[in-house]
């Protein structure tokens, strides 16, 4: 292994990490105080000095100390974009705070990588109680643009705490969003207009499940009727022709949610990870990790096993072992009920599966009393999916 470039002294693996396991990695060298960025793509055993100019600004940011303006232009001359844009991720709460303004002043006019974390870590603040009014009221008086509106609408939004089972339609542009990617949606999400328009151009489909001389026929038929149970149609987009199963293909099993609706959401989430690319990835992990926490702190304790789910649900945030150690504790945790937190803690720091995080949400969000057939809240999973997908869908058409 590399020795440290500073010092010619320290190995790599003796390097403060300040970020966890993140890639790119911010590093310390805790002999002669220098700062380097880690990342799997760049050379010399992934490691690249900071120039001191450069990490005394950084180190201003990431600690709340900088006084906006002058040093965050200091800073966007000084850092690269990429860097930029890890820093901005990285930003905690109390290093945000003095930075609000400012950054929402930026937002219309930044670009590339800084543009995208600038607005995925203004949407984080913009929903939590401690940034919503401060954020919303900046950004009303703020340049009407669409990443403001759209920052302006996600406050307005969790001001008013919405239930997570609450079915509200899609806007418009939502729904062009979504058909812009290829991802189909269930009929309940769709404005009144779009779904006509869906029935009379043949692209609603409907679970169709019943007995025939004692067998089970179920599988999806094209909708023609507008005035169809929408709670059991889906949606796919303009240039697509529903699906539709022939009597002899029916499926002998009145499972209507493993038979139809299972795979149908499978499809939703694979074709809208599809689109997530390279850094964009890391703000889907991001996302899920904080939804999956929120999931489980709503949940009531779990007895015995409480303080490993803790645990687990911190390490969700935050990680200070190496990928090693965390890998061999994540290894002991044995019980059912925490399998999925173990996926989601693994897929955001060791594996950066984007799949196995949002898999790990929905299982946490589906935990509840089973029906007949074993499943749990699915509408409770409904909602968290939809919530999930329209994040990934926005940051793709952001990121556009």
């Amino acid at each position: 292994m590399s020795d440290c470039p500073a010092c010619s002294v320290l190995p790599t693996s003796g390097l403060k990490s300040l970020w966890g396991l993140a890639d790119p990695d911010l590093r310390l060298c805790p002999l002669c105080g220098d700062w380097f960025v880690w990342s799997s793509a760049a050379p010399n055993a992934g490691l690249t000095r900071i120039a001191r100019p450069t990490a005394l600004v950084m180190e201003e940011l990431l600690s709340g100390t900088v006084r906006p303006p002058e040093a965050v232009d200091q800073a966007v001359a000084l850092i690269e974009q990429p860097l930029f844009a890890a820093l901005i991720d990285h930003l905690k709460d109390d290093a945000l705070a003095p930075l609000l303004e400012h950054f929402v002043a930026w937002l219309p006019t930044a670009s590339g990588d800084v543009a995208t974390a600038l607005g995925q870590r203004l949407a984080t603040a913009v929903r939590s109680p401690r940034f919503n009014a401060t954020l919303t009221t900046l950004l009303v008086a703020a340049p009407s643009t669409p990443r403001t509106l759209h920052l302006l609408s996600m406050g307005l939004e969790a001001s008013e705490a919405p239930r997570p089972n609450v079915v509200t339609p899609l806007s418009a542009d939502e729904v062009a969003d979504f058909w812009a990617l290829g991802v189909s949606l269930e009929a309940i999400w769709l404005p009144a207009a779009e779904w006509a328009r869906a029935v009379a151009e043949g692209r609603a489909q409907e679970v169709s499940s019943y007995s025939s001389m004692g067998t089970a026929e179920t599988g999806w038929v094209r909708c023609h009727r507008v005035d169809a149970l929408r709670s059991a149609c889906a949606v796919v987009p303009p240039g697509r022709t529903a699906e539709h199963t022939e009597w002899a293909d029916m499926r002998d099993d009145r499972d209507s949610t493993a038979v139809c609706w299972q795979p149908f959401w499978d499809m939703q989430v694979a074709v809208a990870l599809d689109h997530v690319k390279g850094p964009l990835k890391r703000y889907v992990l991001a996302e899920c990790a904080r939804q999956l926490g929120a999931l489980e702190r709503s949940w009531p304790h779990e007895g015995k096993n409480e303080d490993t789910r803790q645990t687990l649900v911190g390490w969700l945030d935050d990680v200070t072992l190496t990928p090693e150690a965390l890998e061999r504790e994540l290894a002991l945790v044995k019980e059912v009920s925490l399998v999925h937190l173990v996926r989601g803690v693994r897929a955001r720091w060791l594996k950066r599966d984007c799949d196995a995080a949002v898999s790990a949400v929905l299982m946490s969000a589906e935990r509840g009393k089973r029906d007949f057939w074993g499943h749990g809240n699915t509408q409770r999973a409904a909602a968290v999916r939809m919530e999930l997908l329209r994040f990934i869908v926005r940051l793709v058409r952001q990121t556009r």
